[in-house]
């Protein structure tokens, strides 16, 4: 691939994270949603070689060693939103667990970001083939006694 396209290809990658996590609403339900104790969840997954040298995406080098070189890792990104109050959660412990078909289960804390105005939370994940995986993400609020737990079924576009 050129270096033009690359860039076109990264910028196009950015710009559907931030369209999907500020213009989502609870009320359009998708493979991607979850609701689950008041709060909607989304889940956005990007291929990683996809983020390499935008500088929106500066903060994954320092997550779990930096960008990987290669195909195979994918960013995946969850927002948060309190549904009584349609605003975005911040300052909570996320972690997400990735499993495929076989074996290689991998359980990574998710790192607070920002894309655009949005407070995400996001990590790399080894998701190698096509899927399918399963991703159970872990939200702990501080005050709260327990735990939300979703889960999210996903296989790579065709």
């Amino acid at each position: 691939m050129t270096p033009t396209l690359l860039r076109a290809l990264r910028r196009t990658a950015s710009a559907v994270l931030l369209l999907a996590f500020t213009t989502l609403s609870p009320a359009a339900v998708t493979d991607f949603e979850k609701h689950a104790d008041g709060l909607a969840i989304y889940m956005g997954v990007v291929p990683a070689q996809l983020l390499r040298g935008n500088a929106d995406a500066s903060h994954l080098a320092t997550m779990q060693g930096g960008l990987p070189s290669g195909s195979g890792s994918h960013h995946l990104v969850i927002a948060i939103y309190d549904e009584p109050t349609q605003r975005q959660v911040d300052g909570a412990d996320v972690v997400a667990t990735v499993t495929p078909l076989g074996p290689g289960t991998t359980r990574r804390k998710l790192h607070p970001m920002q894309i655009g105005t949005s407070a995400t939370y996001g990590n790399l994940f080894p998701m190698p083939g096509s899927g399918p995986y399963t991703v159970q993400v872990t939200i702990h609020l501080l005050g709260q006694a327990r735990n939300t737990e979703v889960q999210f079924n996903y296989s790579h576009p065709q």
